[in-house]
């Protein structure tokens, strides 16, 4: 594991946040257990993945769509590769403990994603989103989490050396994604 700047390292070729994605859940994907019956819901950032995991939820669940939820959507679905501020457990370790059917939500491309995953007949719903689109709202977004996270980072400094990195054949996610 290389570390780069202001708090990423590389974890299988790939740029990560160590405070959004720590390493330990990444490791964790080669051993997950998928359920037959799991639901993935698998986008790139920025693509409509709210929207996918409300739909997805009014379906599996068969929830009305009018009436309010008193259960979060990130509780709902949780996020497979991510140990969210605030929470004791990482998500990986809270999804073993879900009846099933579970709702998975995950950033992970296939060659980071639980090698069950294909091995299984579990479900994977795949979002794509037209990619110049995508990048722009993640170049906003990911400029906002780097000035919360490490306000004497230099954004302009790690977008241009995720995209140089990128033009000679690297994975450009910035942060792991398909």
């Amino acid at each position: 594991m290389a570390n780069l700047v202001g708090g990423f390292y590389r974890y299988k070729g790939i740029p990560f946040l160590d405070k959004v994605f720590p390493k330990y859940c990444l490791e964790a994907m080669e051993t997950f257990e998928v359920r037959e019956d799991d639901v993935f819901v698998v986008t790139y950032p920025r693509s409509g993945t709210v929207m996918m995991q409300q739909i997805v939820s009014l379906i599996v669940d068969h929830e009305d769509a009018t009436a309010p939820t008193e259960v979060q959507l990130r509780d709902r679905i949780p996020f497979l590769e991510r140990h969210h501020p605030g929470k004791e457990k990482p998500e990986f370790e809270i999804l073993q403990t879900l009846p099933s059917p579970r709702l998975i939500k995950t950033h992970l491309s296939r060659q980071l994603a639980p090698p069950q995953m294909f091995e299984k007949k579990a479900k994977v719903l795949y979002l794509v989103r037209n990619p110049k689109d995508a990048h722009s709202c993640l170049i906003i977004i990911f400029s906002r989490l780097l000035i919360l996270i490490h306000p004497s980072v230099n954004f302009w400094t790690i977008f241009w050396m995720v995209k140089l990195h990128s033009a000679r054949g690297l994975n450009i996610p910035s942060i792991g994604c398909p």
